[in-house]
């Protein structure tokens, strides 16, 4: 145990109802005799504070995840045990895992604890130099890096995005990143099969107030050409049409139908997955 790590259980919850008063006392105060300038410095200061609180809740999910199970404590997932016990949403506490799990202490087989998987961006976090948009748009940048580069590469990289990042705002960095990746893949993907199928994904949103619910993904080649295949036979004009008397879902549409169908290829689309299957 590093110098100045506090782990008594009694100096640790000293320390928790300390932080709680704390932020009982900031809830009170008033900023009326500050100046603007004085303000916004006092501003800057808690958001450092601020910006360097998930490194806690990281370690905190390491416990939890390390010493229990999601059913131990009544959920079927780590998401749905936080999302729970916090009152977030299951969204929310999904990319608290999964942040926990790129910046927060892992462990090795032998039960060894291990630096964080992007140790630069963690502890850029922990200075307070960095906020969670920085975060997520370092994930989303190894994310989509394609698997052909090698890991002393990917270390570099790490390094200078955490370096880039404390200097500027997400909007700056997300340009930075890009830049970053295309030195890095300057001739673009080569056909992978490997890398397409860690790609690959479909989702379906919550449902909105009204009902809908929006579809997104990524399809593999195969995908594509069954996608196409189904698309051109019961997405055509005329097929599994809910406006029709009696939606033709098998063999060829009629002229009428074909004619009398007003709906655009996306509504078609919809239809046909909705209808036929």
């Amino acid at each position: 145990m590093s110098a100045g790590v506090v782990s008594d259980r009694d100096d640790v919850l000293a320390v928790v109802e300390r932080w709680e008063q704390a932020q009982a006392e900031m809830a009170a105060v008033s900023f009326t005799a500050f100046s603007a300038p004085e303000v916004l410095g006092i501003y800057q200061r808690l958001e450092i504070g601020r910006r360097s609180q998930p490194t806690v809740e990281h370690r905190l999910i390491h416990e939890l995840t390390s010493r229990s199970t999601p059913s131990e404590l009544g959920a079927n997932s780590w998401p749905k045990v936080l999302s729970e016990a916090l009152r977030i949403t299951k969204e929310d506490a999904k990319l608290r895992v999964k942040h926990a799990e790129l910046l927060g202490p892992r462990q090795a087989l032998s039960g060894d604890t291990l630096p964080p998987a992007l140790p630069n961006v963690a502890a850029a976090q922990a200075r307070g130099e960095i906020g969670s948009e920085h975060v997520r748009i370092i994930e989303k940048f190894f994310d989509k890096m394609p698997n052909k580069i090698d890991s002393l590469t990917r270390e570099q990289a790490e390094a200078d995005l955490a370096r880039i990042a404390t200097g500027l705002g997400p909007t700056q960095l997300r340009a930075a990143a890009d830049r970053v990746a295309l030195l890095l893949n300057q001739d673009g993907e080569l056909p992978d099969d490997a890398e397409r199928a860690r790609k690959r994904y479909v989702t379906v949103d919550k449902q909105d107030a009204d009902g809908m619910s929006r579809i997104h993904g990524l399809l593999d080649p195969e995908a594509r050409a069954t996608f196409d295949a189904v698309m051109a036979k019961l997405g055509a004009p005329g097929m599994c049409n809910p406006d029709d008397e009696a939606p033709c879902v098998d063999g060829e549409p009629s002229d009428d139908l074909v004619q009398g169908d007003a709906r655009s290829p996306g509504q078609r689309n919809h239809d046909e997955i909705g209808r036929a299957h």
